[in-house]
């Protein structure tokens, strides 16, 4: 999943931990939380806040944060379940 952030203009501690509520959330589901396009400003409160360091790494376009987004090394592989 991929956020654009080109159109965020602010963000505070709150929405960062929000943020990171949601990648982890993603992340037990098997999806990567990609950012794109952001801001200089909302870059920085990303790190000061601490923000989950997948989150920090922030891609230029949204096709570039696509492309990144298969396969991601964070995610383990799917255990397919054993026949019965």
């Amino acid at each position: 999943m991929v956020l654009d952030a080109s159109n965020i203009a602010f963000v505070d501690v709150t929405a960062v931990e929000m943020l990171d509520q949601l990648a982890d959330t993603l992340h037990s589901e098997r999806v990567a939380l990609r950012v794109a396009r952001d801001t200089g400003g909302v870059r920085d409160v990303l790190r000061r806040a601490g923000s989950e360091p997948r989150l920090q790494r922030v891609y230029g376009s949204v096709r570039a944060a696509v492309d990144a987004s298969e396969p991601d090394p964070d995610v383990p592989p799917l255990q397919e379940p054993a026949p019965s």
